[in-house]
């Protein structure tokens, strides 16, 4: 793959810069490319022309040399980096070299008017699920197809990923991102303490207070990537969260990137583009999480053990292919997550087989016969999950039978985990169910 660089408008000749696979090539490349715009002698002639004009050594003293901050850390203000940062402005402003002027003084204006904030842009991006537009969920969260992303170094490999499978082959080809945006100070707190000590108190107040809210956005953008994972037919796998300031004036490509985390080799086994009912039943879901968060257990036993069940359900679900030492494991997966689900700690010495056929059906079915249905298809995958426990393998003739009943019971998993959700986890009486009795 060649990518070309779009120089035109400042009469930079355009380059052409080799494929690479490292995670930062977009804004590494970047970088190289308009330091050494600048060390031409012409075009850096030009800037510092445009930069006099515009007064920018007065208006940036009282913050040249301080530390900027960014959510994932902070940059040191210096004049190179902000010719580098304007020479991109310029270039990407607009048709005209007049236009891309005009949008950089605006935005450095904007960044060093009195105001001491900055917005910042929080991403959870995920693989195996996507979105055809921009899809707006509460609480100011968005669902982005990553053509809608900020140009930056993350959106370069995922879309690599789309074209050759650069992170894996098996890795689903499908990504998005959920975002949200956040408000953070414009200035590390170490400047705030050495150089502005009349505003420190407020300062260090203000900066916890911002940081709270902020460490609150990256767990719910956790949470609501695993909660896609509930939603019938969604595997969705969290593989990088992210932070963007376009307001920022030395971040290239608007971006600065965080950590990721992987999942092994796992197969996609639905559609991959969310429909709008999939993404009214996320917003319901994400509607029961919170209400129970707003109940104050949100991390209680059952809370816990309702996220780790999510990420059993979401392994079962990315492992799961033809193969039947991937069907084992994720049979084991799917099993492990209804149990959690389907149990709890008062639990006695119950039969654990009889806990996980009984209650499944009596949750998920409306009648006798869809309940003894249930009942059975549970108790079946409960005795293949023995034989690989028991004997390190299943006692089968094919693959279809199981594969069939694999699918109905991803099915069942779902549904049992947006109940569990729906009803707030409460204590059923499973003694008084079993005997005729009321749940309550």
């Amino acid at each position: 793959m060649v990518c070309k660089s779009n120089l035109g408008n400042i009469n930079i000749e355009k380059t052409y810069i080799n494929r690479h696979i490292v995670n930062d090539d977009y804004e590494c490349r970047l970088e190289r490319l308009y330091q050494d715009a600048l060390d031409s002698q012409p075009t850096n002639g030009m800037i510092a022309d445009t930069l006099s004009r515009y007064d920018w050594e007065g208006k940036t003293s009282k913050v040249n040399g301080q530390l900027l901050k960014t959510l994932g850390g902070s940059r040191r203000f210096d004049l190179n980096s902000i010719k580098k940062w304007y020479l991109q402005m310029v270039n990407l402003g607009g048709v005209s070299r007049e236009e891309g002027v005009l949008l950089a003084n605006q935005k450095l204006d904007k960044y060093l008017s009195e105001d001491p904030y900055i917005n910042v842009e929080v991403a959870l991006w995920l693989v195996g699920v996507t979105v055809n537009e921009d899809i707006s969920l509460d609480d100011e969260f968005t669902i982005k197809p990553i053509e809608n992303m900020v140009d930056c170094n993350v959106k370069e490999y995922l879309l690599r990923h789309r074209v050759d499978g650069l992170i894996s082959p098996q890795l689903p080809k499908e990504c998005c991102a959920i975002v949200k945006k956040v408000q953070m100070l414009k200035y590390s707190m170490h400047d705030y303490v050495d150089n502005m000590p009349v505003e420190t108190k407020w300062a260090t107040v203000e900066n916890k207070k911002l940081e709270a809210g902020a460490e609150k956005v990256w767990n719910d953008l956790a949470d609501l990537g695993l909660l896609l994972n509930v939603v019938k037919n969604v595997v969705a796998i969290s593989k990088f969260h992210s932070s963007y300031s376009s307001e920022t004036p030395f971040c290239f490509g608007g971006a600065k990137s965080g950590s990721g985390f992987f999942m092994p080799s796992p197969r996609v086994i639905v559609n991959p583009v969310l429909s709008s009912e999939q993404v009214e039943a996320l917003k319901k879901i994400w509607g029961d999480f919170n209400k129970i968060k707003g109940f104050g257990i949100s991390e209680n036993d059952k809370i816990i053990r309702y996220r780790i069940g999510v990420q059993r359900l979401c392994k079962a679900k990315t492992i799961f292919s033809d193969k039947l030492e991937d069907i084992q494991n994720c049979l084991l997966e799917l099993c492990i997550a209804l149990e959690m689900i389907l149990s709890d700690k008062s639990d006695g010495s119950d039969s654990p087989t009889s806990k996980f056929r009984s209650r499944g059906a009596w949750l998920l079915g409306s009648n006798y016969e869809s309940r003894e249905r249930i009942y059975n298809q549970l108790k079946k995958l409960y005795k293949y999950r023995s034989d690989i426990v028991h004997t390190g393998r299943m006692k089968l003739k094919g693959n279809n039978d199981l594969k069939s009943l694999m699918q109905s019971c991803f099915s069942y998993a779902e549904r049992l985990y947006m109940l569990r959700l729906r009803d707030c986890f409460r204590d059923i009486k499973w003694d008084s169910v079993i005997l005729g009795g009321s749940s309550r």
